[in-house]
């Protein structure tokens, strides 16, 4: 990676692009491309592509990202494409690593597409969360683990209070244990 000349500039990353041999998808041409970020962090994308080949139509005009490349910067569109594609990626890599959300065990398409929308749904909902509520502002710029960890947090103790409370009910002595639930109540202003 350290062989590619950087000749353009996207968005801040150094950019390069290069036709090469390689084994990897048949012995075929692909396009290679490195870009390095201001740290000197580099990445590697490999195209099977050729960028010639591309339709942009609808995004052609949507997106300027498509439109800032001069006609002899083709070569770079299956990158910029890429970029374009890189937030969903984001997006759903988030949904199934800190939010635990990739169980799919529906079989029927219908079903399927019901789940991924309530999965969507509800990424988009804790995703705007620390923008809504005030309790959870200090968590706009955090982490999805800081978020996920604080709301489970909080779901396991409204578990841990309901069901002492439930159990403080049905015992025949629950004096000391309605004092020290009490106590915790007082003592909190996050418990509802």
């Amino acid at each position: 990676m350290n062989d590619f000349t950087l000749s353009w500039n996207m968005d801040g990353m150094q950019v390069g692009h290069r036709i090469v041999l390689t084994h990897i998808c048949g012995n075929r041409r692909i396009h290679a491309y490195v870009s390095c970020t201001t740290s000197g962090f580099r990445r590697l994308f490999f195209s099977t592509l050729n960028p010639s080949d591309l339709h942009m139509s609808c995004a052609w005009q949507e997106r300027k990202i498509l439109r800032d490349a001069p006609a002899e910067r083709m070569d770079y569109y299956p990158l910029k494409l890429y970029k374009l594609r890189w937030a969903i990626e984001t997006n759903y890599y988030e949904q199934k690593a800190f939010w635990s959300l990739n169980a799919y065990r529906i079989r029927r398409q219908n079903g399927i597409e019901h789940r991924v929308n309530l999965v969507n749904l509800v990424h988009s909902s804790l995703k705007m969360l620390p923008y809504l509520d005030e309790h959870f502002a200090k968590y706009q710029n955090a982490s999805p683990q800081e978020l996920r960890s604080h709301i489970s947090w909080q779901i396991q103790r409204e578990i841990f209070l309901g069901t002492l409370v439930s159990k403080a009910q049905t015992a025949k002595n629950p004096t000391d244990l309605v004092q020290a639930l009490c106590k915790l109540v007082s003592s909190t202003s996050e418990v509802a």
